[in-house]
């Protein structure tokens, strides 16, 4: 294979410089120390001429050693503070001005970063935030206000969808949040509960009517309980049993009045206090084994007498 006089002259260069290596290394040297200004502009050059290329070498050697980077950058801003703070501002500028300019091509980087740095990205932004938790919460609401003004029917639909998509654990977790702010904040609770029966006053009426044709036991269960709680309230008693308790007591009698011994029906007998409510002392506990159902006749006849 017959060769050009170029590629000779080239080989023959490439031979002599392999020998002489060492020799043409420092003549470089030497002559880039009295030229700086020369070997400025080729570098600029061919940063120009190459930049993807630069680019693609410069992401692939750091990601290669990336903590040996950082090390090596944060020993540079050590030794090198007033350089650093006087090129801060306008490195700052320079990434703001490139990040407004290739707004899509940045997306796309950290799209891909998040990807592959997701675990350590959840890490960081919890230490950060529980590092100052009361003021991370406030800066969270601050932000959630105006984002659930201008997409509020989109949350309201995905919060219906998640909580129809699991509905029993919804609901459970819906019980203990009500009974946790109830404990927590009771007279919040009642001012809630008082808007909302204004607000809907009728609709809530009418429901209420509807339940109680449907329910005429609890009905007439739950206006005794509300007459005792009132009692309780007034004379400082506490009753030390529930509707459930008395509703099974009633249905044992069989409808059988317990003083005149008579069968009136379960649905006419009434709760009465063996030591009547009048005589009882302050903080008296009544059981249920203090209760009897009688008949409307004998608990009025029988008054407040033991």
């Amino acid at each position: 294979m017959d060769l050009s006089a170029r590629e000779k002259q080239r080989i023959r260069s490439r031979r002599h410089y392999e020998k002489n290596k060492s020799l043409y290394v420092v003549r470089a040297k030497e002559w880039a120390r009295k030229h700086p200004e020369k070997i400025k502009e080729w570098r600029r050059l061919y940063a120009q001429r190459n930049r993807a290329k630069l680019n693609e070498l410069a992401y692939k050697t750091y990601h290669k050693n990336p903590e040996r980077f950082r090390q090596r950058s944060r020993e540079w801003r050590r030794r090198y503070p007033e350089h650093y703070a006087k090129n801060r501002e306008k490195n700052i500028a320079r990434a703001t001005k490139w990040n407004h300019e290739n707004r899509e091509r940045r997306q796309g980087i950290l799209r891909k970063y998040r990807e592959r740095n997701r675990g350590k990205i959840q890490l960081s932004q919890k230490k950060h935030y529980y590092k100052d938790l009361k003021r991370s919460r406030q800066k969270s609401r601050e932000r959630q206000i105006p984002y659930s003004a201008k997409h509020a029917e989109r949350l309201r639909e995905k919060r219906t969808r998640v909580y129809y998509s699991n509905l029993e654990e919804s609901r459970r977790r819906g019980r203990i949040n009500a009974k946790n702010y109830r404990i927590k904040n009771p007279e919040g609770y009642h001012a809630s509960r008082r808007r909302t029966y204004e607000k809907n006053r009728e609709k809530i009426l009418k429901r209420v009517r509807v339940w109680q044709k449907a329910n005429p036991e609890r009905t007439r269960a739950n206006k005794r309980m509300g007459a005792l709680r009132r009692i309780e309230r007034k004379m400082h008693l506490k009753h030390a049993f529930t509707i459930k308790e008395w509703q099974e007591k009633v249905k044992g009698s069989h409808g059988f009045c317990a003083i005149c011994k008579k069968n009136v029906g379960i649905e006419k007998l009434t709760m009465d206090h063996i030591v009547p409510i009048s005589k009882a002392p302050v903080g008296f506990v009544c059981s249920i084994d203090k209760v009897q159902p009688v008949c409307g006749s004998c608990n009025s006849r029988k008054h407040n007498r033991i």
